[in-house]
């Protein structure tokens, strides 16, 4: 395992797919996956209260992504009693 910051993880491997697990709530290191352009896919796993999990303000502020609620993988998050969500944004196709 590597130790890197998020954006020096995404200029240096360019992942297409990046995939993060209980993000702190208004972290300073999500934003950057929405402007990396190698990224098309972003899923995070955590949970459906904003004030818990995830950088919301990039989340709403980024034009890029269309964002989906994955139901049927939000079930499968343990333990089933608490809240979970996982998010799915997928880079928007440019309009021709």
């Amino acid at each position: 395992m590597l130790q890197q910051d998020a954006r020096t993880a995404l200029r240096i491997h360019q992942p297409q797919v990046v995939v993060c697990s209980w993000p702190p709530a208004g972290n300073p290191f999500e934003h950057h996956v929405f402007t990396a352009p190698s990224v098309q896919r972003y899923i995070v796993i955590g949970s459906r209260h904003h004030a818990s999990t995830g950088n919301w303000t990039a989340y709403r502020s980024q034009t890029g992504f269309d964002l989906v609620v994955d139901e049927e993988l939000s079930r499968l998050v343990l333990p089933p009693e608490v809240e979970h969500a996982v998010y799915v944004f997928t880079r928007a196709k440019a309009s021709s």
